[in-house]
């Protein structure tokens, strides 16, 4: 018997999920989690299917999160530049 807080904390890629659900039942082990309780197909199915997605999305937001931050830093290193000029500030550096 193998336990997990969740189904996502063991694996998020969809065909190791699969992968290692195949070779546990194969050996006759199972697999439960606190959160989904014992692990059926359907769960390999469907949450395997929904942590493909989270991760894309997940990407998705990063990269766009590190271009607002990316264009926030230049902001505030030319604002800093400008203090600086002005011998009020430090100069900082951009993305």
């Amino acid at each position: 018997m193998v336990i997990a807080e969740a189904l996502d904390r063991l694996l998020r890629d969809q065909e190791d999920v699969a992968a290692l659900y195949k070779h546990l039942a194969f050996a006759g082990v199972r697999l439960i989690t606190l959160a989904e309780g014992e692990i059926s197909d359907l769960h390999v199915g469907l949450k395997g299917t929904m942590n493909a997605l989270f991760l894309k999305d997940l990407a998705r937001r990063r990269g766009a999160g590190s271009k607002v931050s990316c264009a926030r830093g230049a902001r505030a290193a030319a604002h800093a530049s400008a203090l600086s000029a002005e011998g009020g500030g430090a100069g900082g550096g951009a993305c």
